[in-house]
């Protein structure tokens, strides 16, 4: 009865850490992170380029050791753009790539398309950097509206080896936008990007999946 348990309870621990994505601080060089984005990742929105989620997220990392990143991206980025557009930066080796694509091709690109862009810059990215870990954000918006691309980000990412991390409990909540698209200090933007607590809020997603050594 003992081993039994003990044996459910180790299946059980080995389950929950498979969730995770292990980063290793490599001995020799700086932890290589390239991030893939669009206005998110761009940090629109946010009030300054410390608050975007990606600068938090690196910020963070360099209290593990020396962090060197790469921003692949640009505000309207869709998955077929970021692989036309930034190859020579996607065919650089990393050592941790976090993927924040998607967003942009819900509204303008059929899932038929992204079924086949996406998978096409995955695979770019694994061909470069084979033994990256890989971390796949969900698409920014209305869980609805988003569904049918997460369920090829997901699937995807995952049979690269990577890990999927969903962003609809970050959307959701009114406080992680600004309120009638102002911003604090009065500047406008619009009530659909992150304010500071959502970049700080998809920074933790980010950080919460790794696993560090």
């Amino acid at each position: 009865m003992a081993a039994d348990r003990a044996a459910f309870e180790a299946k059980q621990k080995a389950e929950v850490e498979n969730t995770f994505l292990p980063v290793t601080f490599p001995k020799d060089h700086p932890l290589r992170v390239l991030y893939v984005g669009d206005s998110l990742g761009n940090g629109y929105a946010a009030t300054s380029d410390a608050q975007f989620f990606r600068n938090i997220a690196t910020e963070k990392l360099k209290a593990y050791g020396p962090v060197e990143a790469t921003f692949a991206g640009r505000p309207s980025l869709t998955a077929e753009a970021a692989l036309a557009e930034y190859r020579d930066k996607i065919s650089a080796e990393y050592d941790l790539v976090v993927m924040e694509i998607g967003t942009n091709d819900w509204s303008k690109v059929p899932v038929p398309t992204f079924t086949e862009t996406y998978p096409a810059l995955i695979k770019a990215v694994r061909a470069a950097s084979p033994n990256a870990a890989l971390l796949c954000l969900g698409a920014w918006g209305d869980g609805i509206k988003v569904g049918p691309f997460n369920m090829v980000i997901q699937p995807t990412c995952q049979a690269a080896g990577g890990k999927y991390r969903d962003l609809n409990a970050v959307f959701a909540p009114s406080g992680n936008k600004w309120i009638n698209g102002v911003r604090d200090n009065g500047t406008k933007v619009d009530t659909f990007h992150p304010n500071d607590k959502g970049h700080a809020a998809i920074a933790d997603v980010i950080l919460a999946a790794l696993r560090i050594s």
